[in-house]
């Protein structure tokens, strides 16, 4: 069953999640990135 919630959202999918994991982990040594908000555009 859905609730109003997913009906209107467009939700993350896995592959969103490990799309910013892969970033994070593939740039320059010299880089840090503290933190990575992923939400969807529609709770931005």
């Amino acid at each position: 069953m859905t609730t109003p919630f997913y009906e209107q959202t467009e939700v993350l999918a896995p592959e969103d999640i490990a799309d910013g994991v892969a970033y994070m982990v593939t740039r320059p040594r010299h880089t840090s990135i503290g933190e990575l908000w992923i939400m969807p555009t529609d709770q931005a």
